[in-house]
């Protein structure tokens, strides 16, 4: 499973990722709920503003949220990389709104210097994201089961309830 998209935003859920077919081709899935998200995956959401200012390195003054995490796997060895999208309420002033630049988990080049990937820290907390999220797709989160999925025989695929 390779997260594509994990989006949270005014009460709705969106993840999308991909995953690869028995042939080796690539899949893509969507998931979508407007259900309360569980509230360990919303804090694994918001757990990521502290990493905002290190991404953009940018001294950020403002209450920092971030909605959406958009990830790319770059190289044959599909290095991690994230972009997050960012909202910054400041005092006296409309909210800012932006995404960070494409954030490596590791250099991947000669012209890439450790200083401008994503520290260990931030990296555990977009996996741990991804945990989560993980969790709302596999249906071990509070929120119950999906009501348009039903199980089917072992071995075979989940069917949608007409």
């Amino acid at each position: 499973m390779r997260w594509t998209k994990i989006k949270h935003k005014d009460g709705r859920t969106l993840l999308e990722w991909e995953a690869d077919r028995d042939d080796g081709a690539p899949d893509c899935h969507a998931w979508r709920s407007s259900l309360d998200a569980p509230e360990t995956f919303t804090a694994a959401l918001e757990e990521l503003a502290a990493y905002v200012p290190e991404i953009t390195q940018q001294p950020l003054s403002g209450e920092i949220h971030v909605s959406q995490v958009s990830f790319s796997y770059l190289g044959a060895d599909r290095t991690l990389a994230a972009i997050l999208s960012v909202q910054i309420d400041r005092t006296g002033g409309p909210a800012w709104c932006s995404n960070t630049p494409l954030a490596l988990s590791e250099p991947k080049g000669e012209d890439d210097s450790i200083e401008a990937c994503l520290s260990a820290d931030c990296v555990e907390a977009l996996e741990q994201l991804m945990r989560e999220a993980e969790k709302l797709v596999r249906q071990e989160a509070a929120q119950g089961t999906l009501p348009f999925v039903k199980p089917v025989a072992k071995g075979k695929s989940k069917q949608a309830v007409n």
